[in-house]
């Protein structure tokens, strides 16, 4: 598996709102892609994320 970097000069298109566990959009917690060259940045405020990568 290849992994891609976030390159240094990236630049914010568009944010959201913080979530909570309990009003996260489901979309966020099933199996989603970006379009090519697009990157997700998550900002944890307070606990712990486990994530887990998908096959392809």
């Amino acid at each position: 598996m290849s992994h891609l970097r976030i390159p240094a000069n990236w630049k914010v298109k568009r944010s959201t709102p913080f979530f909570t566990k309990e009003n996260v959009p489901a979309a966020l917690l099933s199996h989603h892609n970006t379009a090519a060259g697009v990157f997700g940045q998550l900002c944890v405020m307070e606990g712990t994320v486990t994530y887990y990568g998908f096959a392809e």
